[in-house]
């Protein structure tokens, strides 16, 4: 479709334009710098996937809470294993503004 390329342009000048950060690139090499050298621990059994009937019944997916079910799309949950609680990858203030 030719209309796509009106489309794609203004989204390319809005990233080009728009302030610059490395929060993204920091944040990411930190949790691979964690998974590397730290035993990071377990997923937390409510987030984990059951593929396999019978798998609930060993706590898969138990107590999951669907974010979209609740008022503004966000329900407070644990997400990280419970060693990596409270560990912060990305951090707002690591920016480079032009």
């Amino acid at each position: 479709m030719p209309e796509a390329r009106i489309i794609l342009s203004e989204a390319t000048i809005y990233v080009a334009t728009s302030p610059k950060s490395n929060a993204s690139y920091l944040a990411i090499n930190r949790a691979l710098e964690d998974v590397k050298e730290k035993d990071t621990g377990e997923v937390p059994m409510h987030i984990r996937n059951a593929p396999a009937e019978g798998m609930e019944q060993f706590g898969y997916h138990g107590g999951y809470k669907y974010p979209h079910d609740y008022p503004g799309h966000f329900i407070e949950q644990q997400y990280l294993p419970d060693k990596m609680v409270g560990t912060k990858y990305y951090i707002k203030d690591d920016t480079i503004k032009l």
